[in-house]
């Protein structure tokens, strides 16, 4: 390798993070149009190729064409990654420019590119799994961990002793690329059994005795968190899962029980535009909302009108968005609502779909991951985020042995999604 490819490597690691966005994109965009395929000589190549007399290709002949697919840019990312100081920090957010700065996709060749090399380069049996504890981890890295906690927002540092503390676990994926960059991390509740709420993981954070680890029965994912945007699509988090899995079934050998605790991130988005008179994809009548009369006559029973709305849908509605009524905290109200919304949710994320995938991003993780979707919360994240985002369901995916997780994933990748007897049932209603 000339030292003048590796000086070009350096100076392009050295200046490119101190331009603006706009010259940003346009060296990005430079790159992709001088040093990309060269299709022209890989045309010449092919055509060659096929008036040629021989049948088969040689071996020659295909580390020809190997070598003309590759773009010209990889091999300055690989120089920069080899032979720059913290090179692989400056690729990743080179990646993370592209995919903020590149609105109409113009450079998306560039954007797949780099990411299967990232890929490569992230692959789980190079990464380092570690778990993070307040008093033996770095405090340069537990301040990432809290700034990045995105799921369950840190409160206080009283908090966050207590998500690092007895019966519970936190455990990040690191680079040797990236020592004291965290690149993924993942919170997990030592329980007794499989939780529902967000309340129950904190009243055992606040209550967790160390010796009384060893009797938890059940691991629960209740947070996780990729801090590199450069990253997305990269194959980390699903490893993080199971390799963590894999680490406490040897630490605790009586916990048979893996499941997350996860948000619906778009579910209130989703029942809002299914209930408007104005969506095309609306609900097409008040049963597919409430299930049965029964239950609709029931929830219209809890109203305070005189008279009932003419359309229930409409109604429902209203209650969930009022921030006066609180009907979460209406023991009348919220036995009315639980079978109503469950159903709902149960519904947008085991039959709302697009290209035969969930349209919900978060079970499309797990369930391509080679989980179940097992059970959906009510009341399970109240908070003002849990409102907002899920009217406070949250959802629990079980994980199973690895056998049943490469079972689960195969039918996935078939289009079929793994469900619980009762998920099956709300969603037959």
């Amino acid at each position: 390798m000339s030292s003048s490819k590796v000086q070009l490597a350096k100076d392009f690691a050295t200046l490119y993070p101190s331009l603006p966005d706009p010259e940003k994109l346009q060296t990005l965009r430079f790159l992709y149009d001088n040093y990309g395929t060269d299709t022209l000589a890989l045309s010449q190549t092919l055509q060659t190729l096929t008036t040629s007399a021989s049948a088969s290709l040689s071996q020659k002949s295909a580390a020809t064409i190997r070598k003309l697919s590759t773009p010209k840019y990889e091999a300055l990312f690989s120089r920069i990654l080899t032979d720059v100081p913290r090179g692989m920090e400056t690729i990743v957010s080179i990646r993370s420019d592209l995919r903020r700065l590149d609105r109409k996709a113009e450079l998306k060749q560039l954007n797949q590119d780099l990411h299967r090399q990232l890929s490569q380069w992230f692959s789980s049996g190079i990464l380092e799994l570690r778990r993070i504890t307040f008093n033996n981890t770095p405090a340069s890295i537990i301040e990432k961990i809290a700034k990045q906690e995105s799921v369950h927002p840190v409160q206080s540092l009283d908090d966050l002793r207590a998500r690092l503390g007895g019966g519970m676990r936190c455990f990040g994926f690191f680079h040797p690329s990236l020592p004291d960059e965290p690149l993924v991390f993942v919170h997990v509740a030592l329980m007794p059994s499989l939780t529902s709420s967000m309340e129950q993981i904190a009243e055992h954070r606040s209550s967790a005795d160390v010796s009384k680890e060893d009797d938890a029965k059940a691991a629960i994912f209740y947070s996780i968190n990729s801090t590199k945007d450069g990253l997305a699509g990269v194959e980390l988090g699903n490893f993080l899962i199971k390799k963590v899995a894999a680490t406490l079934q040897i630490e605790f050998p009586n916990i048979t029980t893996y499941s997350t605790l996860s948000p619906i991130p778009r579910f209130r988005k989703w029942l809002q535009a299914k209930a408007s008179l104005t969506d095309e994809f609306t609900f097409s009548n008040e049963l597919e909302v409430f299930g049965s009369e029964a239950a609709r006559d029931t929830f219209l029973s809890t109203l305070d009108s005189k008279s009932p709305p003419a359309d229930a849908t409409q109604a429902l509605m209203e209650m969930l968005e009022n921030p006066d009524q609180l009907w979460h905290k209406n023991p009348t109200h919220s036995a009315v609502l639980k079978p109503i919304l469950t159903k709902l949710a149960a519904r947008y994320l085991a039959v709302e779909k697009k290209r035969k995938r969930p349209v919900d991003g978060v079970a499309k993780f797990h369930m391509n991951n080679g989980a179940e979707l097992f059970r959906v919360n009510f009341a399970a994240d109240v908070s003002r985020k849990g409102l907002a985002q899920s009217y406070g369901l949250m959802v629990n995916y079980k994980y199973y042995d690895s056998k049943t997780i490469e079972k689960n994933h195969s039918a996935y990748t078939n289009g079929v999604l793994v469900l619980s007897e009762e998920i099956r049932k709300q969603i037959d209603k």
